[in-house]
This record gives structure tokens, C-alpha cells and sequence, in this order.
């Protein structure tokens, strides 16, 4: 028994940490310029339109992944499709990864950026999956710290809680095609280290509300990290939370625009309005 659950646990191991990060798309290239600045050996992407910007903020986009896998193909053509849209720079971190890493190696990545990037100026934090959780912890931390905050703070399919010890979450997994709850609390773990599960720096859902305002959040019913978003709408004042729940999306269906117009413009206009 205990020779299956080890293999069984190598298998997810295998799983999670199977994708590495692609380069920007040809496209990307074509509309802006991009410039790469290295922090603690992980490239930071800075890309910025061509022409003149006509907005005033820049946004920091945290990807997704089982905070194991790096920039797939998907995120660099919804980035693409921000710049197009927003005409505004984004900062990409291509951040560090399980199972070499820990929150505490993404988290000082994403303090350089603040510090040397963004610190005084005008911000979006936006993520999806674990990149929504990296967007919200770290939005956390900021307020904490008595920094500056985001304008907004977008989040698309967060994966807010690594314990993954919601109920609900069960009786959405046989409706979820995406997402597996053991290859995720295994990828929690090893995210965590040897840190409490509930820190909220790793699972922004137990962390300080008082300071969040402006957030944005995009779930789907047939998600496995949706029920969560629930009791995140529970703590936090309804006039600094907005949610945009569809019913039998699956996890980060948002991203694939061409598929989603509709829901993909309802984010632009809540993003930019």
C-alpha cells in the first residue's frame, strides 16, 4: 500500500511539474517592445506598445500554473491581447517554480518588482489560478506593509486556499476537466515548504481584507477553485468586491478569448473602467 501511494505521489509529482516557460508570441514582438531585466536568476519580462500609451497605469501579470508550470502559449496570447486592448505596459515575472522554489522565492521576486518598478506608479495587479492567489496574497502584503496599493486587483480562476479542504470542492471535481485536487494539494504543499498551509501569503483566503479595495474576480462554476471564491465574498465589503460567476465555465475559460468574446470584454470594460 504504501509502495502505490508513493508511486501515485511521484505520478502527480511528474504531473505538475511537467511545463516549462514559452518565449513571447511573434505577435507580442510585432506590436511592443520587450525588454528583460534578470531578478535572482528569473527573467522579468517588460513590455511595453508600440506608439504612445493612452493610459496611466501599468499592470503586473502573475500566470498561472500549480505555481509549477511556467508561461504556456495561452498566457502570452491573452497578454497580447491586453496590450492590444489597454495599450498599457505589463511587467510578466517569470517566477520561480516547485519543486526547487517556495513562496518565499516568488514573494521576493515580487517585492524587487515593487521596489523597482512600480512603487510610484499607478498599478493593476492581475493574475490567473496561482497567479490570482500570488495577485491577492501579495496585495495583501502591500496593505500590511503600509505600501502602496493597486487601482484594481483582477483575479481569473484564483486559487485562493492550497489546503483545499473546502466541502463544495468534491462534488465540483467530477464537473471540472481542468483541474485535480491531489496533483494540486501536492503542489501546495511543495509551494508551502515547510510554512503553515494557512499562511496567507500561500492562502490569501485566511489573510487581512481590511486594506483590499477594487477587486475583480472571474470564476466558473465547474472549477474546482470556485466554492472558495464564495467565502472570500463572505469577508470582504461587497462595495470593494466585484464577482463575475459563469455558470459551467471551466477553470481560466476566460483567457482563451476568441472562444469567449463576450466575457473577455466584460473583463476589459471592468478593467478599464
Amino acid at each position: 500500500m504504501i509502495f502505490v501511494i508513493i508511486v501515485f505521489d511521484i505520478i502527480l509529482l511528474e504531473y505538475i511539474t511537467r511545463a516549462k516557460s514559452k518565449k513571447p508570441t511573434k505577435k507580442l514582438r510585432k506590436i511592443s517592445e520587450i525588454k528583460t531585466d534578470k531578478i535572482d536568476k528569473k527573467i522579468l519580462y517588460k513590455i511595453t506598445p508600440k506608439g504612445v500609451s493612452n493610459n496611466d497605469f501599468d499592470i503586473l501579470y502573475f500566470h498561472g500554473g500549480a505555481y509549477s508550470g511556467g508561461l504556456s502559449k495561452t498566457h502570452w496570447n491573452f497578454i497580447t491581447r491586453l496590450v492590444e486592448d489597454t495599450h498599457a505596459n505589463i511587467l510578466v515575472p517569470d517566477y520561480p517554480l516547485i519543486p526547487k522554489n517556495t513562496y518565499k522565492d516568488v514573494f521576493h521576486m515580487a517585492d524587487e518588482i515593487y521596489e523597482n518598478y512600480l512603487m510610484d506608479k499607478k498599478f493593476i495587479i492581475m493574475g490567473d489560478s496561482a497567479g490570482g492567489g500570488i495577485s491577492l496574497a501579495f496585495s495583501q502584503k502591500l496593505g500590511e506593509e503600509n505600501k502602496r496599493m493597486p487601482e484594481k486587483i483582477v483575479l481569473i480562476s484564483p486559487w485562493l486556499d492550497i489546503t483545499m479542504q473546502n466541502k463544495e470542492i468534491d462534488n465540483i471535481q467530477k464537473k471540472d476537466k481542468v483541474l485535480n485536487k491531489n496533483a494540486l494539494k501536492l503542489a501546495g504543499s511543495l509551494y508551502c515548504g515547510k510554512e503553515n498551509p494557512k499562511n496567507y501569503l500561500v492562502s490569501p483566503i485566511y489573510g487581512p481584507i481590511d486594506k483590499i479595495n477594487n477587486m475583480l474576480i472571474f470564476t466558473g462554476t465547474y472549477d474546482i477553485l470556485n466554492p472558495d471564491v464564495a467565502i472570500i465574498k463572505e469577508k470582504v465589503d461587497s462595495k470593494k468586491l466585484w464577482i463575475y460567476e459563469k455558470q459551467k465555465a471551466q477553470h481560466n475559460w476566460i483567457l482563451e478569448t476568441d472562444k469567449n468574446k463576450e466575457d473577455y470584454q466584460k473583463l476589459l470594460k471592468e478593467l478599464l473602467g
